[in-house]
């Protein structure tokens, strides 16, 4: 599965207040961020708030021009049993 690329094309300062906002709402417990421009978001689950802000720290991390790192993968071994 290919991953979006998102949040291309904002600014790092663009970044640091959707950050901003996300953790806030997620401080607090809110269901729901608002933008002066842009209008409210509303999360169905924090699950889905949490993966907008790895996104958004990826992305800053980018821009910052640190080095990517990797996704941890948990693979879960199978047991064969006669080998």
């Amino acid at each position: 599965m290919t991953r979006m690329r998102l949040f291309r094309t904002w600014t790092r300062d663009e970044l640091v207040v959707a950050i901003r906002g996300l953790e806030e709402g997620l401080t607090t417990g809110a269901q729901s961020v608002g933008y002066s421009a842009a209008g409210t978001v509303v999360y169905v689950r924090r699950a889905d708030a949490i993966s907008v802000l790895r996104d958004l720290y990826e992305r800053l991390d980018e821009c910052d021009g640190a080095q990517p790192r990797p996704r941890v993968r948990h693979v879960r071994p199978i047991p064969l049993r006669g080998y």
